[in-house]
């Protein structure tokens, strides 16, 4: 772990490449630190968590000003062995990137507090801050669904803002039967959804809307190649439609089933392509996509409240387009209008 001036020995890594152990042996008690060595000790090695007590900055202070001294020698490695053996233990990833202990830690007033941290302070998020993006991540039967229930659970949180929720387990609707909750959650089954595809947000250009929902298709679907040719027959569509009515999903699987590419043209195997995934898409979805113009979305997104959005055998590919459309679909409304949205 620490190359002595004398030994010259090879530092070793806190963990081991591609393992999950640490090295039996670090500290040998008759070598000295180095003021190098203490220093990474001290600035490099959070998880030993050294720095949460101030006898041990100034110990480290002491013995970088003198490293002979044996007796700071001595105590400073008992310490750092300490800390060492503790993340051993602890098998804890995050270690090291939590808050001193006892740093008196200031909450906002709109801070949720969902559990606690190994140094005792309260971990959290904090509601105002939820317009930038959280990842839950984890392990099949990690209890991510029992995490994100606990986070929904809270009435201030569902009186602030608007929560979106595409579930493929049944647990979260459970919060409609929760008394201060029932009046703040709404459930939908995949098919109740009335979409209109091609119409823009209020205030957004047909011209903006045409080309964000073309790159929606081709990013979450991978035909980046074939966006143009969707995205010139996307327009032929917009091009003449009447006032208020707009072109639906399957009308543009049918402009791209007669579209006939001449011979040998990559436009042939773009045209499959998108064709088989539009026709998947409402083989999978039903009619949500079948109107020609829809205001779901504006109500969905003008009060504050949990939706639930239940599509338990929706395949994921076509999950995540439903997913996206609705946040680009906010997104876009919020810069050409500056819309104040939950």
């Amino acid at each position: 772990m620490f190359e002595n001036n004398a030994t010259k020995r090879r530092p070793w890594s806190y963990r081991k490449s591609g393992g999950n152990g640490y090295p039996a042996k670090t500290w040998q008690s008759n070598l000295n630190l180095t003021p190098e060595q203490v220093a990474e000790l001290m600035l490099k090695r959070p998880e030993l968590r050294l720095a949460d007590s101030k006898a041990n900055l100034e110990l480290a202070r002491i013995l970088i000003a003198a490293p002979d001294d044996a007796y700071a020698q001595e105590l400073f490695q008992l310490v750092a062995r300490d800390g060492l053996g503790k993340a051993i233990v602890a098998e804890d990833e995050f270690l090291g990137n939590y808050p001193p202990k006892e740093n008196g830690i200031s909450y906002p007033s709109d801070f949720l507090p969902l559990g606690t941290m190994p140094t005792g302070d309260l971990a959290g998020i904090i509601i105002n801050q939820l317009t930038g993006n959280i990842l839950l991540i984890g392990r099949t039967k990690s209890a991510k669904t029992s995490l994100l229930t606990v986070l929904l659970s809270y009435p201030q949180l569902l009186q602030t803002v608007r929560i979106v929720v595409f579930a493929k387990k049944r647990e979260i609707r459970d919060l409609a039967t929760t008394p201060q909750l029932r009046d703040l959650v709404i459930t939908f089954k995949l098919e109740e959804l009335a979409l209109c595809y091609f119409q823009p947000p209020g205030s957004v250009p047909e011209t903006a809307w045409n080309n964000e929902s073309t790159k929606i298709f081709g990013q979450c679907y991978a035909r980046y190649s074939a966006q143009r040719l969707m995205g010139d027959k996307v327009n032929e569509l917009m091009a003449n439609h009447p006032e208020g009515v707009y072109p639906t999903i399957r009308q543009l699987l049918e402009v791209l089933d007669k579209f006939r590419p001449r011979f040998g043209m990559r436009e042939a195997a773009y045209k499959e392509s998108i064709l088989w995934c539009l026709q998947d898409l409402l083989n999978c979805t039903g009619n949500i996509w079948e109107y020609s113009y829809s205001d779901f979305l504006e109500h969905l997104y003008c009060q504050p409240g949990l939706c639930v959005i239940e599509a338990e055998a929706l395949p994921q590919e076509h999950l995540t387009f439903i997913a996206v459309y609705f946040m680009r679909w906010l997104y876009l409304k919020r810069i050409y209008s500056g819309w104040k949205s939950q």
